[in-house]
C-alpha cells in the first residue's frame, strides 16, 4: 500500500513538471532598450583557435545587433586584420540596413582599442561601450 502511495506521488509530481513545460510563456521579441537596428552592436574577437577554418583563419570576428539579435561571423586570418574586416562589415551592413552603426559594445581587448580603431570610431562617430 505504501508503495502505491509513493508511486502515485511520483506520478503526480511528474505530471506537474510536464504540465509546466507545456505552458511556457514565449520570450519577448526584444528585451533591448534600443529601438532600431544598429544602435548598439556587441563585437568580440574569438581565437586563436587550434584548428584552422576552411579559409585558413585562426580568428572569428563576432558581431550581434542588440535590437534584432542578428549575428554575423567573419573569419580573420590574423589579429592585425580585425580593423579591415570590421570596416568591410560596416560597409555591407550599413548599406543593407540603410542605417549607421551608432554604438559598439566591446571588451577591453587590444584588437578594438588600437589607435587605428580610435581614429575609425572618431571618423564615423561611433561611440564605444566597454565591458569587462
Amino acid at each position: 500500500m505504501i508503495f502505491l502511495i509513493l508511486l502515485l506521488l511520483v506520478v503526480i509530481k511528474f505530471m506537474k513538471v510536464v504540465n509546466m513545460a507545456k505552458n511556457k510563456q514565449p520570450f519577448d521579441r526584444s528585451l533591448s532598450r534600443y529601438k532600431f537596428p544598429l544602435e548598439l552592436l556587441h563585437s568580440d574577437l574569438m581565437g586563436p583557435t587550434q584548428a584552422l577554418s576552411y579559409s585558413g583563419s585562426h580568428y572569428m570576428l563576432l558581431s550581434i545587433d542588440d535590437f534584432t539579435r542578428f549575428t554575423w561571423v567573419y573569419f580573420v586570418k590574423e589579429k592585425s586584420k580585425v580593423l579591415s574586416k570590421f570596416q568591410e562589415f560596416k560597409l555591407i551592413i550599413e548599406s543593407a540596413r540603410q542605417r549607421k552603426i551608432k554604438r559598439l559594445c566591446i571588451d577591453n581587448g587590444g584588437e578594438f582599442t588600437s589607435d587605428k580603431f580610435f581614429s575609425f570610431y572618431k571618423e564615423y562617430d561611433i561611440k564605444r561601450k566597454l565591458t569587462w
